[in-house]
């Protein structure tokens, strides 16, 4: 598909407007929180939307070689799926599965997945560090300071 005799990189395009739908439904359903619990996820939703529409904008206005398009679409395409399904899998098991498990893996899986470099062990290690680190601090700043109750 082309738009002034540049070619759009549909697979991206249509990763960004999935994962800005997705986080539509996120600021849509955060109304059924309470007050101070909808805050967060109305303030995640609204930077994942913004960003997503970015990145619709910027496939429209890119243009790339047909060589160039097919390496990174395949490559892009993968790991935005892989990045997608990671973000749905921790939606769906924080209900059954808390908040810290179900984040932590998610943390380390989108780390591993954005790097674009092969996995080694100390970077994994090094994630996963990091990863409990921060998962754990949002847990404590949500239960400890804004007194909202995680699953």
């Amino acid at each position: 598909m082309s738009v002034k005799g540049r070619e759009i990189d549909v697979s991206t395009a249509i990763v960004a407007f999935v994962i800005a739908a997705i986080a539509a439904l996120a600021v849509w359903r955060a109304r059924e929180f309470s007050v101070f619990g909808s805050i967060f996820p109305i303030a995640t939703g609204l930077v994942l939307l913004l960003a997503s529409l970015g990145v619709f904008v910027r496939c429209l206005m890119a243009g790339t070689s047909a060589r160039e398009r097919s390496i990174r679409n395949l490559a892009g395409l993968q790991k935005s799926l892989a990045l997608v399904a990671v973000l749905i899998a921790w939606a769906v098991s924080l209900q059954w599965a808390g908040f810290v498990a179900p984040s932590w893996v998610g943390f380390v899986a989108i780390a591993l997945i954005s790097d674009g470099r092969l996995p080694t062990l100390r970077r994994s290690v090094l994630y996963g560090v990091v990863g409990l680190v921060v998962v754990v601090g949002l847990q404590l700043l949500f239960q400890q300071v804004l007194n909202v109750r995680l699953p």
